[in-house]
């Protein structure tokens, strides 16, 4: 089973509300750096802040927003998984990715549930189809819901909506 990590506690007292995703994850860096503690939480935000960063400097030289740095989040999330599947497959010991993983998820916004979206969608877009409930959902919640998910819940409830 997957286990728990503990986070460490300079992840413990961050107010995302003040600053962009990218500050944050900035200002933890100087954090980690100047305690110097962890290593790995070191190079794996070094890591993260220089990839996210990026995106923003490659479009016209400007700070990278909150849904890019969270896309690129989720990128790294997706590869970390994947380490964790190839890993346990084989019998290694994958704590390490575990807590990576841990480290990178406090970053992003909290997700939205297959009920919650389910809610969003029967309350707000009950007419107009898949393209006004995407496009509603993305309004709303952008980088708060799986896509993949979302469209299989509308697809659903369209399907309803068209029995009754």
């Amino acid at each position: 089973g997957v286990q728990t990590c503990a986070l460490p506690i300079w992840l413990t007292h961050i107010e995302m509300t003040k600053m962009t995703l990218l500050s944050n994850i900035r200002t933890d860096l100087f954090k980690l750096r100047k305690e110097g503690t962890s290593k790995a939480a070191i190079s794996l935000l070094t890591t993260l802040y220089s990839e996210a960063a990026n995106v923003g400097l490659n479009d016209f030289k400007r700070e990278s927003t909150d849904a890019e740095v969270s896309a690129v989040i989720k990128k790294f999330i997706k590869n970390i998984d994947e380490c964790i599947t190839v890993g346990t497959s084989k019998g290694i010991d994958v704590s390490s990715y575990e807590k990576e993983k841990a480290i990178l998820e406090v970053y992003l916004p909290k997700q939205l549930t297959s009920a919650e979206i389910e809610a969003f969608v029967i309350e707000h877009v009950r007419d107009g189809g898949k393209p006004a409930a995407m496009k509603a959902l993305k309004e709303n919640y952008a980088g708060q819901y799986d896509g993949k998910i979302a469209s299989t819940i509308i697809d659903n409830l369209i399907l309803a909506w068209s029995v009754v």
